[in-house]
């Protein structure tokens, strides 16, 4: 079994776009690590459900669009609810969004 260089053992690390593409290398590596991730995604269903099977260790997929500030605050919590508070927050979605709301408003926020 490939070992990683990292050692994120119980860190929460939500990764928004995680599901497809350079994300969804990041929580491979993530996982490998020992932390716990969380991978956000907004219209990759099929892919997400195949990433989180794919992956061994601890693990959650969550659907939200990240330009409602409604479901970011519905990501967060559900986040938080599956392993506790976040630790690290890796972004890889919204690219070329012409309006992404601000996870730093929202946080303070929750």
């Amino acid at each position: 079994m490939k070992k990683s260089m990292l050692n994120l053992y119980g860190k929460v690390v939500l990764v928004t776009g995680g599901s497809q593409g350079l994300g969804s290398i990041i929580c491979k590596e993530l996982a490998l690590s020992g932390a716990k991730v969380i991978v956000h995604y907004n219209s990759s269903d099929k892919k997400a459900k195949n990433l989180k099977k794919e992956i061994k260790g601890k693990i959650e997929i969550i659907k939200a669009n990240l330009n409602k500030n409604k479901e970011i605050k519905k990501l967060i919590k559900k986040s938080i609810n599956f392993f506790g508070p976040i630790n690290i927050l890796i972004n890889c979605a919204a690219f070329g969004s012409k309006k992404v709301s601000e996870f730093s408003k929202i946080s303070k926020e929750l």
